[in-house]
């Protein structure tokens, strides 16, 4: 049987007799009879052909089966996809094997590229693969194409059609030239111009993909201020009065923002205790954003709040205080000096907080050098050196104690003058601690040594008193 369908294959006259095309002829090996299964078979056709424009049908003893259906309208045309919409994400489901709730249609001025975005139903990571299905002339021939689409467009998965791209030889991606770059340009215009036309007509779409997809519209917000102008208003920022869209937390200016995570942590409590509304910048695109919200709405105003200005709101204490702390503030001072920290005693909300530890500018860079330098090679450790001395005379932090919170009142009394500087010391260890600073080895070694003393004293007061008090 096999042999005399080798001969067909070669012979003009029986290739006419047969059909109207070529035919070939599959040989099983032994070993890989579950290749010629017919439910595998069937799978693989539809996988490879689902998009071709003629019948496909698979042929058995019992049964023939038409794999692929008749090519939709919204193959040729796709913006037709808006009035098929079940039938699309149905076919996405069965082509892309996810549950999809919406899409975009793609289509190029050409005519020559076409496709379905599909919006992903969870959010995704910005290093995630972009993996994109291409059917080169209607066949598929790639199911990893990852530079199809702009870098922004990470929250999309698409099918896309088309017969003027070149496939590399691994047929995974496509050639970068300048037919894919302007490819590229029109499919990313297309996404763009219809998340612009939610905006306008069907703004509940748009937030609904906005919760889920808000870092993919942040980042194409950055690159075209026309897209940012008109969707900001639904995009999410965290502040210290929740997190909540930019619409709303502009109508309280000015708008205070922080540029780093790290600054946000410093001040997030005590301007929270203070009704003062700070949005956290310290997220990737964030703070560019924020800057750039003036441009696009002139009657906003945002500025960069930096920790040591939250300090603008404490309230000072009395000239009396200040008198009757002053030893107390000095002693304070010398113990904090090595770690080039300056003491402010003040009053501040919530009166939970008992210190509040701020770094300017120079003083963060200082750090910087200083815990890389524990870790560097001399030669490295001395260029860093040099470098943090001209650093060295700018780079004081303050610490500021919070005297309406009991416990800081009690320490500054002149009453524990002898405890002060191991309590100055473990003060200064947790305000670095709640504000999320890494510790040196020397900040490090001094927290050990003070929980050691502070358990010892404990335990030699209840020795003293029996355990009664």
């Amino acid at each position: 049987m096999a042999r005399q369908a080798g001969r067909n294959l070669y012979n003009p006259q029986a290739r006419r007799d047969t059909c109207s095309g070529n035919q070939g002829f599959l040989r099983c090996k032994e070993g890989s009879e579950p290749y010629f299964k017919e439910g595998n078979l069937q799978e693989w056709l539809f996988h490879y052909g689902a998009l071709l424009p003629y019948p496909i049908q698979l042929v058995s003893s019992q049964t023939t089966r038409l794999i692929n259906p008749p090519s939709p309208p919204w193959v040729k045309d796709p913006q037709l996809a808006r009035k098929h919409r079940s039938e699309v994400l149905a076919f996405g489901k069965q082509v892309l094997g996810e549950t999809f709730r919406d899409f975009i249609p793609l289509h190029t001025s050409s005519g020559r590229t076409g496709g379905i975005a599909f919006i992903l139903p969870q959010a995704v990571n910005l290093g995630a693969k972009r993996n994109h299905r291409v059917y080169l002339k209607h066949m598929l021939v790639s199911e990893a194409a990852d530079n199809v689409l702009p870098d922004w467009a990470f929250f999309v998965k698409c099918m896309i059609w088309t017969d003027e791209l070149q496939p590399t030889a691994s047929r995974e991606h496509f050639y970068e030239n300048v037919q894919l770059e302007q490819v590229r340009e029109e499919l990313g215009g297309t996404i763009r111009q219809e998340l612009m036309r939610m905006a306008e007509y069907d703004p509940d779409r748009l937030q609904s993909i906005i919760s889920l997809h808000a870092l993919s519209m942040k980042a194409l917000a950055v690159e075209d201020s026309s897209f940012y102008s008109i969707i900001h208003e639904w995009l999410p920022f965290e502040s210290t009065f929740g997190t909540k869209p930019l619409g709303e937390l502009k109508q309280q200016p000015p708008l205070y923002f922080t540029a780093t995570l790290d600054e946000y942590r410093q001040i997030t409590h005590v301007a929270s205790a203070q009704s003062m509304l700070v949005v956290n910048g310290g997220y990737i695109y964030d703070a560019e954003l924020l800057s750039l919200l003036p441009l696009i709405d002139p009657d906003v105003q945002t500025e960069r709040l930096l920790p040591e200005d939250v300090s603008l709101s404490f309230t000072d204490i009395t000239p009396q205080e200040r008198l009757d702390y002053y030893e107390s503030v000095r002693l304070a001072d010398s113990v904090l000096q090595k770690f080039r920290c300056q003491v402010q005693l003040r009053r501040f909300k919530p009166e939970e907080i008992p210190v509040l530890y701020t770094l300017s500018q120079e003083s963060a860079q200082w750090r910087v050098m200083e815990a890389t330098k524990e870790v560097s090679t001399d030669a490295l450790s001395s260029v860093l050196g040099s470098l943090g001395a001209t650093l060295k005379d700018a780079a004081y932090a303050t610490l500021y104690f919070n005297l309406n919170n009991p416990v800081i009142e009690r320490a500054f009394h002149p009453a524990h003058k002898a405890m002060l500087p191991s309590i100055i010391e473990m003060l200064y260890c947790n305000a670095l601690m709640m504000g999320h600073y890494p510790m040196n080895r020397q900040e490090t070694a001094l927290l050990n040594k003070g929980i050691i003393q502070f358990i010892d004293w404990g335990m030699t007061a209840s020795h003293t008193t029996g355990g009664d008090e």
